[in-house]
């Protein structure tokens, strides 16, 4: 199949071109998977509302193994990945589990690792740019980026009216930015990268750079980061007559960040030690008859 996409002063933003093809074997494994490309295309939202930038080719790959439909241990096993132009590339695995120990109880577990290199990732914008892109710099960067995450959700029933649900996601992620430069002219998908043709760029100790560029000079924050954080919630629920429920919330909001590394699965157990928000509620529906 294939997909094409316009916007409404006719810019052509895009297209794609795929294949999705599955199969079910012996054993009631099931295998899927997908190919597909994207040509060049303009992107009008690239400079955050400045010229159009053209955006390179990419291609890749996902492929999926699922165990048996309707068996008391779900699973499924997903590896995606993508190479793009200008070096850019990515790549994820992710998984899907879920068991039922009881008739009670719903257990699942999704955990996902994506690493990746963006070539053209938005930095900032600065005045007194080029003629060519109308007197500003629309800065880029070359981003390494790491994410891990795993989500967890344990149900139990306790009676048909009584039943607590859980649910928590340990997250973390880094990025590293290098390779800065800025958009060479409108619509070009090339940059002009700082430190050729007449430029400079200084890595201070803070982290920071500082670009000359003929007699200008400005300095870009330095942007790399690795945080990591803890979202979950317990709610008990109790409908105590028909219609009427008592929900027990408690949530748990907790972020922490640290100078750059790679992200990992072992920061995961880094962010259940991040400190930060609980709160706890309390909410009473009670349903009145009408007649």
């Amino acid at each position: 199949g294939s997909t094409t996409e316009w916007n409404f002063d006719g810019v052509h933003r895009g297209s794609e071109a795929f294949a999705e093809f599955n199969t079910t074997l012996a054993n009631y494994l099931r295998f899927n998977g997908d190919l597909w490309y994207n040509p060049r295309g303009q992107s009008d939202d690239l400079t955050r509302g400045g010229p159009l930038m053209g955006t390179g080719r990419s291609w890749g790959m996902a492929l999926e193994l699922e165990g048996r439909e309707g068996a008391r241990t779900e699973w499924g096993v997903e590896v995606d990945g993508e190479r793009a132009e200008f070096g850019g590339w990515s790549g994820e695995v992710q998984g899907d589990f879920f068991f039922h120990p009881g008739t009670q109880w719903e257990i699942s577990i999704h955990p996902s690792w994506e690493l990746g290199e963006d070539p053209r990732q938005y930095v900032m914008t600065v005045d007194g740019g080029r003629p060519e892109t109308f007197a500003q710099r629309y800065v880029f960067a070359r981003v390494d980026r790491s994410e891990v995450a795993t989500r967890f959700r344990v149900n139990y029933t306790f009676t048909p009216n009584l039943t607590l649900e859980t649910y928590a996601e340990p997250f973390a992620s880094s990025g590293r930015f290098s390779g800065f430069g800025e958009l060479l002219a409108p619509r070009s998908r090339e940059l002009l990268e700082y430190g050729t043709v007449g430029t400079t760029i200084t890595r201070n100790p803070d982290g920071s750079r500082t670009v000359t560029a003929g007699t200008q000079s400005f300095s870009i924050a330095n942007e790399d980061f690795n945080v990591r954080s803890l979202r979950s919630n317990v709610v008990l629920r109790w409908e105590w007559r028909p219609g009427s429920a008592l929900f027990l919330v408690w949530q748990q909001d907790q972020e922490a960040s640290r100078p750059f590394e790679r992200a990992g699965p072992r920061d995961l157990w880094d962010a259940l030690s991040t400190r930060g928000d609980s709160f706890f509620a309390v909410k009473i529906s009670y349903w009145l008859p009408v007649r």
